[in-house]
């Protein structure tokens, strides 16, 4: 496992855990936002990693910058003395949290069953095999043909006369790297259930 590999996981991990600390364990307001700028720190460095530098700064100026900083002035105006005691928890905050830990557990023991089964196994590692060379592609940090040929595309879309930087842009978020934008708008996506489950709370 090379230097880039070990990076790429470790990142992934802290993205991941900062998402779930961010809603589960984040009953103080100022804790979940702190989680979520991490998340979103993460998920920058992520990209930057996969060698596109403009979503990684996207999300760190957007984000990071913007509204990270809102949730932190609309918390300075809340009562977090009231928000924070865990008696004035509603018990649907409290049903909905009890109701998460039962369905967890339901979905990670019919997941361990499927894979129990030999046909399904094998399938699962041959799609995980897969995502890994896709993966392996892109991150491994040398001058792959990947990189190559995107830097022959950008190069052709820059020397253009009738591109501009911006259309260059638009293009490849729209083309080469559609699965990418697809992903931050996932990613934005629990950005705005984490904040609803932030009010309910």
């Amino acid at each position: 496992m090379t230097l880039t590999w070990g990076v790429f996981y470790l990142l992934s991990v802290l993205t991941i855990l900062s998402g779930v600390l961010t809603i589960v364990m984040g009953k103080n307001p100022i804790n979940s936002v702190v989680y979520l700028v991490s998340c979103f720190v993460n998920c920058a460095l992520i990209f930057i990693l996969l060698g596109v530098n403009l979503l990684g700064f996207i999300y760190i100026i957007v984000y990071v910058g913007a509204i990270a900083i809102l949730f932190i002035f609309v918390i300075m105006m809340m009562d977090l003395r009231n928000l924070t005691s865990e008696k004035e928890m509603s018990s649907n905050s409290k049903g909905f949290l009890s109701l998460s830990y039962p369905l967890a557990l339901i979905i990670a023991i019919s997941t361990l069953l499927l894979m129990m089964k030999e046909n399904n196994l094998s399938v699962i590692l041959q799609i995980t095999t897969d995502l890994g060379s896709s993966i392996g592609k892109i991150v491994v940090n040398d001058f792959t043909t990947w990189e190559i040929a995107q830097r022959n595309i950008w190069d052709s879309l820059i020397q253009s006369s009738m591109n501009t930087v911006l259309h260059s842009v638009g293009y490849l978020l729209y083309t080469d790297f559609l699965s990418l934008l697809l992903l931050a708008s996932l990613i934005l996506l629990m950005v705005m259930i984490s904040v609803i489950a932030l009010i309910k709370i």
